[in-house]
């Protein structure tokens, strides 16, 4: 073989540096033995497949053509000199071999970013950063001799056993131990949170360290990594990769999982065992909410946490999530353009899926993690710094990776030809874009009640029915006496508020002749301002006890309960008042779709009864202010027929009783909607064509201007960058 067949092999190839070893790494999945460059100095490692350590192997300060014959004579490996220029690259870009002070310092260059100040360091490092504080090793190797014993299978047993005592204990007094007192209102007990907290997260981290040790395993640094800037201890494990066996590499990786857990079955014990106070309080805490936090971060295998290395280790894969990236990149290639190209690696299709499954999901669980991390520093730091590391967040986490995966699309454009993927993957795009660009919506919908005027009458407050003066189906006029109420309770609160005001005054009056000062006359009369106030508000409510017609109409339904001398509790429905003269059309709207409804708008309401016909409508207010709490239904349940008839209109639209309104009841009853709701009312265009059977609900569908969905979006947008730019 002549040189002249890669120009970029020099004559000689130069050695290994100095510190750079060939190792043994186990097995792979598929039971193939694995190697591992490991680059003593800086403490690196690299996994090599079975090409590369045969070329490693052998390499020494010849010739290519002499290692390529010496591969080949030694080994079945089939070695070009692509494969020893590819290999070359690879060690001198990661420093492994002898180089000149000249050559290393242009690697250096061209890998370090030209004078970048600390904070573009920042804006691009800010996501997660280590920082080393220590070397552990020394005080490992003191302190695991008296750890020993907590590493075996005996101690876990003991803690197992001893944590099913603490549980069941402590579900002896679940009232009490749910009803732990947590505070957070004071620096003390946060203070001693967070000393509680970092002392199970370094017991978590030496761990693992003890973990290693009990292996005979090097621990080269130990120290702080930042989440967007939340500080987490971490411990370089990295050594691990020279244990064959999946086991052990798991019960390295679950080493600080277990130490919480044991923390947390000590804690639980102290627990029981400790008066009411902050020591109690702090083993709740690191019994509950320390060691779910653990679960929740740990055992999760889509960041490289723990859960991860412990997949790695039973699916026997390193570089899992690159090997699993990479396959799946080449899957939907071949399903989008049919390609028919060889997969990165070769797996059974059982295994393909898994990885191909866990690929997905982790790019999910990644743009759902990255989008809300760029939400959450857009609101935490200032708004001129969240906004600029917001776009670096969405650019550099998730447009980038889209960039390039289209980059690698159109560099192989000229092996993608019309096909059958080819063809279905474009008309999938073409149906995309013309849902997105084309303006085929012309129509909204909006929730919706048509009914005659009515106005249902309830007590607001305990009463005795003194006159009830109509009857069910009887007309009434406006303003006409319905019924009368009378409450003992209310009219001995008026006597005590009138009695109290007399002697306030009579105080005031003859203030001149006690001589009485100043400041004491300024009391008097603050108290009988009060004491007016008072007496209106019972004039009031005693008011309200005389129920008259609100307009002319009919009574629709009357309560069984509203007669002479019978009692009645407060909220209770008494009578239903229609006027069946008199229509009303309301409609509820988002504020997205506000926008787009003007006076006389023309469209037609649906009913939800399919036997009742569609009817012309027309838009005749739209209410400025939104309507922020509907009324209940609960209040109409005293013993009347017609609980869903005399219904406030706005309850037919909650979710709770059927509608398509989200709302969030309290314990008043009322409906607070989710977002903001706006009323809209309408009037009929034509006369109603049937009988209405009282409240009909149903949809308006209100003809707009045609719009594309991506006109929408961007307004959208445009209305957000208006709100958010005020600094």
């Amino acid at each position: 073989m002549q040189m002249s067949m890669n120009s970029e092999l020099p004559e000689i190839l130069p050695p290994l540096r100095e510190g750079v070893v060939l190792q043994k790494g186990g097995m792979d999945f598929n039971n193939s033995p694995t190697w591992v460059v490991q680059d003593l100095l800086n403490n690196r490692f690299f996994h090599l497949g079975w090409r590369e350590h045969e070329i490693l192997r052998f390499w020494q300060n010849i010739s290519p053509d002499e290692l390529i014959n010496t591969v080949k004579s030694n080994s079945l490996a089939q070695v070009s000199a692509d494969d020893i220029t590819q290999i070359l690259k690879f060690l001198s870009q990661n420093c492994l071999i002898e180089q000149s002070f000249s050559t290393m310092k242009s690697i250096n260059e061209a890998q370090t970013p030209k004078k970048m100040n600390w904070f573009l360091w920042l804006a691009k490092n800010y996501l997660f950063f280590r920082i080393p504080l220590v070397k552990p090793n020394r005080f490992l190797n003191a302190i695991y001799p008296y750890m020993r014993f907590a590493l075996g299978k005996g101690f876990a047993l003991s803690m197992m056993l001893l944590g099913i005592i603490a549980i069941i204990f402590t579900l002896r007094q679940w009232d009490q131990f749910t009803h732990t007192f947590f505070a957070l209102f004071s620096i003390q007990y946060i203070i001693l949170y967070g000393i509680a907290l970092i002392l199970a997260k370094s017991c978590h981290e030496l761990g693992h360290a003890l973990m290693c040790k009990k292996y005979a395993l090097n621990v080269p640094t130990m120290g702080v990594a930042f989440l967007v800037m939340f500080p987490m201890l971490y411990t370089d494990t990295g050594e691990s990769w020279k244990i064959n066996d999946p086991k052990e590499r798991v019960t390295i990786a679950l080493a600080g999982v277990i130490t919480e857990t044991y923390i947390a079955i000590f804690a639980l014990c102290a627990w029981l065992l400790m008066p009411e106070g902050a020591i109690k309080s702090i083993c709740f805490f690191l019994a509950t909410y320390s060691l779910m936090t653990t679960y929740i971060i740990n055992i999760s295998p889509f960041l490289r946490f723990d859960g991860y290395h412990v997949l790695s280790d039973v699916l026997s894969m390193r570089n899992l999530q690159t090997r699993a990236f990479a396959l799946t990149k080449w899957k939907l290639r071949e399903v989008l353009f049919g390609l028919n190209m060889p997969a990165p690696e070769q797996f059974s299709q059982t295994r393909q899926r898994i990885l191909i499954t866990y690929a997905v999901l982790t790019w999910i669980y990644r743009f759902v993690l990255f989008l809300g991390i760029a939400i959450m520093v857009y609101y935490l730091f200032f708004k001129a710094l969240g906004i600029i590391l917001f776009v670096i967040e969405i650019v550099y986490f998730i447009l980038h990776p889209i960039y390039r995966e289209l980059k690698v699309w159109w560099s192989m454009k000229s092996n993608i030809s019309l096909n059958k993927n080819t063809f279905i993957f474009s008309v999938i795009i073409l149906i995309l874009i013309g849902l997105f660009f084309i303006p085929w919506q012309s129509q909204i919908s909006l929730p919706a009640t048509l009914s005659y005027q009515t106005k249902p009458l309830y007590t607001e407050i305990a009463a005795r029915v003194i006159s009830v003066n109509v009857k069910k189906g009887e007309s009434v006029k406006k303003g006409q006496l319905l019924a009368q109420l009378k409450s003992d309770q209310l009219d001995f609160q008026i006597a005590q508020a009138n009695e109290k005001l007399k002697q306030l005054i009579w105080q005031q009056r003859n203030s001149v002749h006690f001589q009485t000062k100043l400041d004491q006359q300024q009391v008097l009369q603050t108290q009988i301002n009060h004491t007016n106030t008072q007496l209106n508000q019972l004039l009031k409510q005693q008011d309200k006890l005389v129920f008259t017609a609100p307009f002319d109409g009919v009574v629709e339904s009357l309560s069984e309960d509203l007669h002479p001398d019978a009692w009645l509790k407060a909220k209770q429905a008494l009578m239903l008042i229609v006027n069946n003269k008199t229509l009303q059309l309301r409609a509820y709207t988002t504020a997205d779709d506000q926008d787009q409804l003007k006076l006389n708008q023309k469209g037609y309401f649906v009913p939800e009864n399919i036997d009742l016909a569609k009817i012309p409508v027309e838009i005749r207010y739209i209410v400025s202010s939104h309507s922020s709490v509907f009324k209940s239904q609960n209040e109409n349940k005293a013993n009347l027929s017609y609980i869903h008839e005399a219904a406030p209109l706005s309850a037919y639209h909650a979710s709770n009783f059927g509608g398509s309104i989200a709302v969030n009841p309290d314990k008043e009853g009322k409906l607070t909607p989710q977002e903001n709701v706006f009323l809209i009312l309408l009037t009929l265009s034509s006369p109603l064509p049937y009988e209405l059977p009282h409240v009909v609900r149903g949809k308006v569908f209100i003809d707009i201007e045609r719009k594309s969905l991506a006109a929408r979006l961007w307004q959208q947008v445009l209305i957000l960058w208006v709100k958010e730019s005020g600094f």
